[in-house]
């Protein structure tokens, strides 16, 4: 019995020496590889303080530092007044965000004579021929043609001054009333086209009639006679092309070159100037009366 007592009392006083002895070295609730772990844990975040700063991630700096960037760009706009590049404006400087080049065009014929000025100081009848190559003077590059039975197509004195080619084309048009016209022609309307109305028909032509006044030079003076003509040319006004006339006079025959119309007014004088020489009405119609032989 006191054996036994004496055993337990033993084996008390081992078990409370080694409590004793353990806790100061590994502390109450202590796992030694718990403690490694923190160790390791707590060398790595000092590491990466020391290296970025404490809650330092590298890609919130790279945009901090873009933010930044931009931000300083805006700042010296509203100072200077001036913008900064593209790329430092927006902050990114990816070539496929840049903006294409604006690529130019020549301008079109159309915006060409709109803009092109000339001067036109025509004050006697002119020919579409000669409008085509005083606009052709000053500007050579642009396309305008003229149909063959146009070129030689009348038109009125026309003066103007500082002009554009369409105001031109337009007067021409204008003064013709419409009986000469141009157009754009298709499919890139890059050439006018200056044509004659069909309805009209081709350009007249100047042709050569003779007149027979023998009869009337007996009475008539050869200047009164010649003088009367050219008076009833000047007064017929717009007859186009200037009349040639030539008096023969050993054979008394008259040549006469110029539009219908002319040789149909000189072929009313010579009437005329023979009833009153021969004293009688000399009747006969067109050129081949008792004038023309």
């Amino acid at each position: 019995m006191q054996l036994t007592t004496v055993s337990r009392l033993r084996s008390f006083s081992i078990g409370l020496l080694v409590v004793i002895f353990v806790s100061p070295v590994f502390g109450q609730d202590t796992n030694p590889f718990d403690e490694h772990v923190k160790a390791a844990t707590a060398k790595g975040a000092l590491a990466r303080t020391n290296a970025s700063g404490p809650d330092t991630n590298p890609f919130d700096e790279q945009d901090k530092a873009a933010t930044a960037k931009g931000a300083s760009a805006r700042t010296s706009t509203a100072r200077t007044g001036t913008a900064a590049p593209a790329s430092t404006q927006t902050g990114d400087d990816d070539p496929f965000f840049a903006k294409p080049a604006k690529v130019s065009r020549p301008p079109t014929l159309r915006e060409q004579i709109e803009t092109k000025r000339i001067d036109i100081h025509e004050r006697a009848e002119f020919t579409v021929g000669k409008l085509v190559k005083t606009i052709r003077k000053d500007y050579p590059t642009l396309n305008i043609i003229v149909s063959k039975n146009t070129v030689s197509s009348k038109i009125p004195p026309i003066e103007l001054s500082n002009a554009t080619i369409l105001s031109v084309l337009y007067a021409m048009q204008a003064a013709t009333e419409s009986e000469l016209s141009f157009e754009f022609l298709e499919p890139d309307e890059n050439v006018i086209c200056i044509s004659r109305d069909p309805d009209i028909g081709p350009a007249p032509e100047a042709t050569v009639s003779v007149f027979n006044v023998e009869e009337i030079l007996k009475n008539t003076p050869e200047e009164s006679f010649l003088s009367a003509v050219e008076i009833g040319l000047n007064m017929q006004g717009g007859s186009g092309s200037k009349v040639e006339m030539v008096l023969h006079k050993e054979t008394k025959l008259m040549f006469v070159k110029g539009m219908y119309r002319q040789l149909e007014t000189v072929q009313e004088i010579v009437d005329k100037l023979a009833e009153i020489s021969l004293g009688r009405v000399n009747g006969g119609g067109g050129f081949g009366g008792g004038g023309p032989r």
